[in-house]
């Protein structure tokens, strides 16, 4: 909504659907998002079995065990998905490897100051393997900044403890394969395109409240960047810069429920990757007929997106 409400309108109001075409590109292995789906299985395998064990992460004792789970998965997946070629197979492989060896390497780190505590935690739908002490299949409900009620779903990659258990702080951790463009913009929300982090610090608070700590604090956010282009960056937003947050998901819906849904105007940003193209023509001239009704403040019901 916050890229492009027209775009929301094409995928998820009238439903439109591109056309899928079978495609074979003797250059890859697996997809991105094949690529990120199998790093996450490993980790949530990896960080599960240590919590299991109460134990903090580490590179001499535990890559072994990590790249044991990493190989069972790379078999698992070129079973799915048959690799195009041996050299194809053995660069991805290698990607892959290297991603878990900084994970780890970070996370070593990372434990000097939090501990990993909850995984996958599942919310509003079932857990992943049997219930977890955080899991809930009953959606959260948010408030919005101006009194409206949205129900949440969704799973949280990591959960950690900072510091000592009776200080009832935590943080959360989401795991990004991709690139990190979109988490570093100086507004943390992107005009409403970047809006996780403040819906799940606050599904999160409402969880750890209710179900294992009644005043659990949750303190900050953190994208995290195993994989090789990321270098293992992690870019944390905190509690405190995300207190607009649930106005800025106000005003997103309002705009859904109002029936205002504008093109992007932004179609240099915003138009390269999009499905719905053919349906728009010329997205330079209507983002540009966008920005002046935008501008105009006599077109009151824009003003959420304004």
């Amino acid at each position: 909504i916050g890229a492009c409400a027209l775009r929301y309108f094409f995928k998820y109001v009238l439903g439109i659907r591109p056309a899928e075409q079978l495609e074979f590109d003797p250059t890859h292995w697996l997809d991105p998002i094949q690529f990120g789906n199998l790093l996450h299985d490993v980790f949530y395998r990896f960080m599960g079995e240590l919590i299991s064990q109460r134990r903090l992460p580490s590179v001499e004792r535990d890559m072994a065990r990590l790249s044991a789970i990493l190989e069972q998965s790379i078999e698992r997946y070129a079973r799915m998905f048959p690799p195009p070629g041996p050299s194809v197979f053995r660069q991805q492989c290698m990607q892959l490897r290297q991603s878990a060896r900084i994970f780890l390497t970070e996370e070593e780190l990372l434990g000097r100051s939090q501990r990993p505590r909850f995984v996958e935690v599942s919310v509003g739908m079932k857990a992943r393997e049997g219930s977890g002490q955080a899991d809930t299949e009953e959606p959260v409900m948010v408030r919005t900044g101006d009194g409206a009620v949205i129900r949440v779903r969704g799973r949280i990659d990591r959960i950690d403890s900072i510091g000592d258990d009776r200080d009832a702080e935590f943080a959360l951790c989401d795991y990004k394969t991709g690139s990190d463009y979109r988490y570093t913009k100086p507004d943390v929300f992107w005009e409403g395109r970047v809006i996780q982090h403040a819906l799940y610090l606050t599904v999160a608070a409402n969880v750890l409240t209710r179900k294992v700590d009644r005043n659990a604090k949750v303190v900050h956010f953190d994208y995290y960047f195993p994989q090789h282009r990321g270098s293992g960056r992690r870019i944390r937003i905190t509690t405190e810069q995300v207190r607009a947050g649930t106005s800025v998901i106000a005003n997103l819906c309002r705009l859904v429920s109002e029936g205002s849904f504008m093109p992007t105007i932004d179609a240099e940003g915003d138009c390269t990757m999009c499905d719905y193209l053919a349906a728009c023509g010329d997205v330079k001239t209507i983002a540009a007929w966008a920005k002046i009704k935008i501008a105009n403040p006599d077109n009151v019901q824009l003003q959420p997106l304004r």
